[in-house]
């Protein structure tokens, strides 16, 4: 008989930890069944298991990889002998939770045959209870450690009790806050905030650590130096921002400069982005000069542009929706109402992939 591999779990969300162990069980047998469960004994779900077996989408998994759930599991009446338990263990306290684990597995399902595989050191204190805590204590500086962007989407959206987090991204001029406002106007429910207002409120901070320097410059030379005087001010704001978010909204937060690689945005509010373009950079430049905003012409080419925002996606296992915004306004119209048709869907087929508007 074929011996069956499986890693069983809440999973509740999968985390790096998780993988982590996945990985290293997929290199030492042939198929490895990732088998996700509901578990009454914990009280801090989130999410169920057939939601859970969905979130590993979430992260570019193994070939030898299949992700199910115990009910889906126990449709095939395996036979018990022909499976092989996989377990991870990051130390002492999981060595004695183990025995407890064995002992119900074998009496409750009959399994006999268990693989322990140890986690690495940079694993031992990343598990889901962790992130869970992170995300309700707010902490979003800290989630991106535990799970993968898209998982931070999802908690978050749990936590602040909306429909989608976005992240809107794009050069200057490319007509972010005109998309934003039509988006409003077609629902109530499409909640816009506006980075770019954060600097009204830091400007005595600005004042203070750069008297008299010109902060444009400042931010495209010494971008560092701002991020690290200004960064934990500003990251406290955008806190406050979706802490007065009501429930059941689509929340836009527009972040020109989100994907800068000193920036990774994504770290904080999740793997869902808007990329928002005119075509190419000297439509962008025609329409900075009609605005008569000269200072923020070196941005049209520091931000990333569509093709390398998509490149960024597929690296880091985001979720992009682009528009081009090189159109007229009635066309704009017509692309916000399709996207604000896809908020509707809870699913937004998020897990990897880039869709154009």
């Amino acid at each position: 008989m074929e011996n069956i591999f499986i890693y069983p779990g809440t999973f509740c969300p999968p985390t790096y930890g998780h993988l982590h162990i996945l990985k290293k069980a997929c290199e030492i047998f042939p198929l490895v069944r990732v088998v996700c469960s509901d578990n009454d004994r914990k009280k801090d779900r989130w999410f169920p298991a057939y939601e859970c077996a969905r979130l590993w989408k979430a992260y570019r998994l193994p070939e030898n990889a299949r992700v199910n759930t115990l009910d889906e599991l126990k449709k095939e009446n395996i036979d018990p002998d022909r499976l092989t338990m996989i377990r991870g263990i990051r130390g002492q306290e999981d060595i004695n939770h183990e025995t407890e684990v064995m002992e119900l597995n074998t009496r409750d399902f009959g399994i006999s045959r268990y693989f322990f595989i140890y986690a690495d050191p940079a694993y031992a204190r990343v598990s889901s209870s962790a992130v869970r805590q992170a995300a309700k204590n707010f902490e979003l500086e800290k989630l991106s450690a535990f799970a993968s962007p898209l998982i931070i989407s999802c908690l978050l959206e749990k936590i602040l009790h909306i429909e989608n987090l976005f992240l809107v991204v794009g050069p200057p001029a490319s007509g972010k806050s005109t998309l934003m406002k039509i988006l409003g106007e077609i629902d109530g429910g499409n909640l816009h905030i506006d980075t770019d207002k954060f600097s009204e409120k830091l400007k005595p901070l600005l004042r203070e650590y750069f008297p008299g320097q010109d902060l444009v410059e400042l931010a495209l030379k010494q971008s560092e130096i701002l991020k690290k005087t200004i960064g934990p001010a500003w990251l406290e704001l955008l806190k406050d921002s979706l802490r007065h978010i009501r429930n059941k909204a689509n929340v836009l937060v527009e972040i020109p400069y989100g994907l800068e690689k000193d920036k990774n945005m994504f770290r904080f509010l999740g793997g869902k982005i808007i990329f928002v373009g005119c075509g190419n950079k000297k439509i962008n430049l025609e329409r900075n000069k009609k605005r008569a905003t000269p200072e923020l012409e070196p941005f049209i080419e520091k931000i990333p542009g569509r093709k390398e925002t998509v490149r960024i996606a597929k690296k880091k296992g985001l979720y992009v929706y682009t528009l081009d915004t090189n159109c007229s306004l009635a066309e704009l119209r017509q692309m916000a109402h399709k996207l604000n048709a896809k908020f509707a869907f809870t699913d937004l087929d998020i897990y990897g992939g880039t869709k154009n508007g």
